[in-house]
């Protein structure tokens, strides 16, 4: 505080803005939303609102492993999202699908050192409509892993 007061008023009113600043971050202290985690982490998976007629699909991988989630058109897959390991992803999938809705093929394969045996990736066909979601659950034995259209 000494250096403060013969410092001059310019940089004592810097002082106290950068003073000011450090206590907005303090715990108990409201601060601005969290920002959008960076790119290959994932995100919580919210519900989203389907009022919007878009195609949703939420992910929530309860295995070890992250999982890389494509959509298969042809014979070539198409990468959507990556999730983490025990962590949740959601998206709409109108980029990859026809917006009046029709036949999703997908694809789950884990990401890692594990060995999963023949059926190291998880395969879904399922058919959607515009405001529908697909939430799709991976467990730790992918062959548990199960899904729902609502």
């Amino acid at each position: 505080m000494t250096l403060l007061r013969f410092a001059g008023r310019g940089t004592s009113l810097l002082a106290t803005g950068v003073l000011a600043a450090a206590c907005s971050f303090l715990p108990g202290r409201a601060s601005s939303p969290a920002p959008n985690p960076p790119a290959g982490i994932s995100a919580p998976a919210e519900p989203a609102t389907s009022d919007l007629g878009a195609i949703m699909l939420h992910v929530e991988n309860h295995g070890y492993d992250d999982i890389v989630i494509s959509i298969v058109r042809g014979s070539s897959p198409e990468r959507v999202a990556r999730v983490g390991a025990a962590n949740k992803w959601s998206g709409a999938l109108d980029r990859w699908l026809d917006p009046k809705g029709g036949e999703v093929r997908l694809l789950a394969e884990p990401i890692g050192a594990r060995t999963y045996g023949p059926e190291s990736a998880l395969r879904v066909l399922v058919r959607l409509q515009p405001g529908q979601s697909l939430i799709w659950t991976i467990e730790k034995n992918i062959r548990a892993s199960f899904y729902e259209v609502r």
